[in-house]
């Protein structure tokens, strides 16, 4: 009897009788006793619940929360023995499970967001960062998209702005913290970690902010914060504020009081025990003592000081700042050691060249500001020795330097969503190519030169014109779908506060329309077809490579580099290269008082004396020291604003002056890389010119009517087969973008500003206005070239390190070779005769550059008045892109060739009826 008690007990506790399944509700249970349990051992609980799952799989299929639960547990134990692959396959089974039976009522779909938290500790435990990351990312966006499990979605939120921050995304760490505290504010009631996230993901957010030198907005946010705590008397959260109110203070100029908010950091820090805290406070006063107000003797003692309460992050950041003072101090010995300190604490004996490792787990849960300074200060550090001592080994040493952390830099570029986030590292990156560009110099080394000015310019417009070959016709659809979903919601937000119930909402859309475009934006740089690996290749282009392509015969290439210390000018033809140092005071001077000259008709009619001064003496500081061979074009890549090349004057003949036009038919480029890309050739369409204005305007924008602009498209269209005029009311942002597209040329004569209420440039059209930021088709356009007969088109905000974020410039990311904008408002009449004279050379087929050059010249020498000879009114509009001649699908006039046959018909009808005539008077 005892016996047959203890073997029904054995039954009981395992929950299977012979032939039998678990019994599904004993199962859950007996999971959760095990769970709590501290008593039983986790390889007992670890068998048992094998035993379970073998015995569940000889039963058919299983599909419900409770075997999801045991899926679980199992991937949780075998993480506990360390067997990490077991754990990650049984959670991924899980997923799978879930995911294949959404729909089935016996499936909880939230259970995957814990799978998600699960996995990432998993691959956080194998040190497989992306892999992490991309569990992350799942686990929060099922939370959003199942409406639930908010406190497991917030602490990956943690993690994810965390790791934002440290990657330098700081625009995607500030929408990642403002997407938590959206969650917080709309579960108030239910989540518990919202002080947890509030009190981290705050400070990076801060942080994010300062780097970004938004010092208002971060001052703003921390003053509110400090008034919170300083009534709660949470000295942990105060110590924190105060070192990030010291850091804003500091860029503000006020170091004095950035100071004494560091020490007031460090003193709630050192009664709160937190070493980090401590360290990071010390480290800050040091380099405010160094950097601002230069003594260094204070400065080394409060860095040593940090040393002893930092971790390996800070204590990189602090060893770097010390080699810093000892090689501007001239002691470069002591400057490298402590360099290689700083290395030291990713992984004794690093150096930059493991930098470009593919798993680099020395770097996760680095910052990146921290460790893409260090490297750059060694760089520094070499070049400045080398112009202490002349040793040109430290020369070479700064140029591999900057050269690999050029490459650091592209890869980084790749873990960055957010676009402004990598415009910030563009010009976070200016120290780079300058410093490179200068070693170069130094070392006469021209081709190397070549490399990092173009590096240094529009590397992201050509990512996104690698994209937008890449894609299908679908996904460019569904692409600018999105794009406007999260421009629409955007501008929402702006305009409600922040705890508003619909906020909080919005912000979930935002995000799911967010993640959407970067997975769409992944896929489709996974599979990147044969033609655009050839065509859009992100790589540099050699100088060769570019002569081959570009630079024929007659053609010449300038590029511009504008940095803070010097101007470089880097001048190529098919032959020779220069690389010129300029003067950058100098030269500073002269453009920005030419602009101001030729820009304004009155101010040049005033002083066109001066002008041609000042104009002459820029070609010469440009020109002087270039030997360059003959040639009909002139590229021109510029650096900063841009002004008209064609305008300076080279010389004086009979005492007027001899404009640069007059040499060379010049165009622009962002880059000779941008025309080193190979367009597909529009093979299918006929439709030649969309010409579209709407000569009146809305009462309430106050512009003036543009009288004439339709005379002038009728006169252009007159030149072509298959144009289309598109005026007054029929002139709609709705028209154009429907039909844009499909032209090879559209002509746009309308008013424009290079800012708006927004700093975003504007167009106008006859019912509304179009944004920079709206300029989103959603298919590829067939378009050759865009010409924008409006004012400052050419304009708009610039970038440095990437450009000017024009309208032209919007037209080439959409993948148009080529722009013809303007540099400034110019008066009508000039601008419609200019624009008629370029399509008559156009439809002669001359090349776009020649085609402007040669209607410029005409318009010159056809003025009847003086004045329209100035620049002012022939200067403004640029050929910026491709100057290819624009192919123009030749069609069968059959209306011609009818009329032309009945003519003949009925001529030939006539004199066989005369000639009968005379035959029968004969």
């Amino acid at each position: 009897m005892r016996i047959l008690t203890s073997i029904l007990i054995i039954i009981a506790a395992t929950g299977v009788v012979a032939g039998q399944c678990p019994d599904k509700n004993f199962l859950w249970r007996r999971i959760v006793i095990l769970k709590d349990s501290t008593n039983i051992d986790p390889k007992k609980q670890l068998d048992e619940l094998l035993g379970y799952s073998t015995k569940l799989n000889q039963c058919g299929s299983i599909i419900d929360s409770g075997y999801v639960l045991l899926l679980h547990r199992i991937g949780w134990l075998h993480a506990t023995q360390k067997d990490y692959f077991s754990a990650i396959l049984s959670t991924q089974n899980a997923i799978k499970l879930i995911s294949g039976n959404i729909a089935n009522e016996a499936i909880n779909p939230r259970q995957i967001i814990k799978s998600y938290w699960n996995l990432h500790i998993f691959y956080d435990s194998l040190k497989l960062e992306s892999k992490k990351m991309a569990a992350i990312d799942s686990c929060i966006a099922n939370a959003i998209k199942l409406n639930g499990e908010f406190d497991i979605a917030l602490n990956a939120l943690t993690i994810k702005v965390r790791q934002l921050f440290n990657n330098g995304d700081y625009y995607s760490c500030i929408y990642f913290t403002d997407l938590g505290e959206s969650i917080i504010a709309k579960n108030k009631k239910t989540v518990i970690y919202a002080e947890y996230f509030e009190s981290r993901a705050f400070t990076w957010k801060i942080n994010s902010l300062i780097f970004l030198n938004k010092y208002d907005d971060a001052e703003e946010l921390v003053n509110r914060k400090i008034e919170v705590y300083e009534r709660q008397k949470n000295t942990a959260m105060l110590a924190t504020l105060y070192g990030l109110v010291g850091q804003i203070k500091r860029h503000k100029g006020d170091f004095e009081k950035a100071i004494y908010f560091f020490r007031k950091s460090f003193e709630f820090n050192k009664k709160n025990n937190y070493s980090q805290g401590c360290a990071e406070a010390l480290n800050n006063i040091g380099f405010a003592y160094y950097t601002d107000l230069h003594l260094n003797t204070k400065a080394i003692t409060y860095h040593f000081k940090a040393l002893s309460y930092a971790d390996a992050n800070e204590s990189l950041n602090i060893f770097d700042n010390i080699a810093n003072i000892y090689t501007h101090t001239g002691r470069y010995d002591s400057g490298f050691f402590y360099f290689q300190k700083a290395f030291d604490q990713l992984r004794p004996g690093f150096n930059e060249a493991d930098l470009l490792k593919k798993e680099n787990a020395e770097l996760a849960g680095t910052i990146t500001e921290y460790i893409t300074g260090m490297v750059l200060d060694k760089a520094s550090a070499c070049l400045l020795k080398y112009k202490t001592t002349g040793d040109k080994k430290f020369l070479a040493e700064a140029i591999r330097i900057y050269d690999i952390t050029d490459q650091y830099f592209e890869q980084l570029k790749a873990t960055q969503s957010e676009v402004q986030s990598r415009l910030f590292w563009r010009t976070n990156n200016r120290r780079l190519y300058e410093q490179a560009i200068e070693a170069c110099y130094a070392s006469s080394n021209s081709e190397k030169a070549f490399h990092f000015f173009e590096k240094s310019r529009s590397v992201l417009l050509n990512d996104q014109l690698r994209q937008q070959y890449q894609m299908s016709d679908r996904d460019i659809s569904r692409q600018a779908q999105l794009k406007k979903n999260i421009l629409d919601i955007e501008n929402d937000l702006q305009k409600l506060q922040a705890i508003h119930r619909q906020s909080a909402e919005l912000q979930q859309q935002l995000y799911a329309n967010k993640q959407e475009l970067n997975l769409l934006n992944k896929q489709s740089e996974a599979i990147l077809p044969s033609f655009d690996k050839k065509n859009f290749d992100t790589a540099a282009p050699t100088l060769g490579q570019v002569r081959n392509k570009i630079l024929t015969s007659n053609k010449i290439l300038l590029e511009i580099f504008a940095g803070d210390s010097n101007v470089y000018i880097m001048a190529a033809d098919f032959q020779k290269i220069y690389l010129v140092q300029l003067d950058k005071q100098l030269y500073d001077s002269l453009t920005s008082l030419y602009i101001k000259l030729i820009s304004g008709s009155h101010s040049l009619n005033n002083n066109f004396t001066l002008f041609t001064t000042i104009s002459n003496e820029l070609y010469k500081l440009i020109f002087k020291n270039l030997l360059l061979s003959t040639a009909e074009s002139l590229i021109i890549s510029p650096d900063g604003k841009s002004f008209p090349f064609e305008a300076l004057v080279t010389g004086f003949k009979n005492g007027q002056p001899d404009y640069l036009l007059h040499r060379y038919a010049t165009s622009y480029t962002y880059s000779a890389k941008y025309l080193m890309n190979d367009y597909l050739p529009n093979t299918e369409n006929s439709y030649t010119v969309l010409g579209m204005a709407p000569i009146t305007y809305k009462a309430d924008t106050g512009l003036n009517e543009l009288n004439g602009s339709d005379i002038s498209l009728q006169k252009i269209k007159e030149l072509f087969p298959n144009t289309t005029n598109l005026l007054f009311e029929k002139a709609s942002k709705k028209n154009f973008f429907e039909q844009f597209p499909s032209y090879t040329i559209i002509q746009l004569y309308t008013h424009a500003s290079d800012s708006s209420s927004g700093n975003d440039p504007i167009i106008y059209f006859a019912d509304s206005s179009m944004l920079l930021s709206e300029l989103i088709t959603d298919r590829k356009p067939i378009t050759q070239l865009v010409v924008l007969s409006a004012c400052e088109t050419a304009n708009g905000k610039l970038y440095e390190g990437e450009g000017i974020f024009s309208f032209n410039r919007g037209f080439a990311a959409l993948g148009i070779p080529a722009a013809v904008s303007t540099l400034w408002s110019v008066e009508n009449e000039s601008t419609y005769k200019i624009t008629e004279l370029f399509y008559k050379y156009l439809a002669q087929e001359l090349p776009t550059d020649i085609a402007l050059q040669k209607a410029k010249l005409e318009f010159i020498s056809t003025s009847t008045s003086k004045e329209k000879t100035l620049p002012y009114y022939w200067a403004g509009p640029i050929l910026t892109g491709k100057v290819d001649t624009i192919i123009i699908k030749k069609t069968t006039p059959w209306k011609t060739i009818l009329i032309a046959g009945i003519a003949l018909l009925a001529g030939a009808f006539t004199t066989k009826k005369y000639l009968l005539n005379k035959r029968n008077r004969g």
